[in-house]
């Protein structure tokens, strides 16, 4: 969890954690609970993780596979999302 905060917050900046609404730390949210849904984790665990409501983190989830399903008007949140990985895959994460 500890590694794909710190991937998040060098794509998007920092506040992931925080209770911010503004849009970069929410995309820091969407990239880390969508990333760890990929994972295997439930809803509930990844709240857990991030102090949040299973519904929030299922929000964040929902929001993340629109802006995937529609790259070209969620152009910075793919863009995000593409960062996001390439740190991790560097990382061999």
């Amino acid at each position: 969890f500890h590694t794909l905060v710190k991937a998040a917050t060098a794509v998007v900046g920092g506040g992931i954690i925080s209770d911010s609404k503004l849009k970069k730390p929410v995309i820091g949210r969407m990239l880390i609970a969508y990333k760890m849904r990929e994972e295997g984790y439930s809803y509930k665990t990844i709240g857990k993780y991030m102090k949040r409501s299973r519904g929030s983190i299922r929000k964040l989830w929902n929001n993340m596979d629109d802006a995937l399903s529609l790259p070209l008007i969620y152009q910075y949140e793919v863009e995000c999302w593409n960062k996001f990985n390439e740190s991790l895959n560097e990382k061999k994460i």
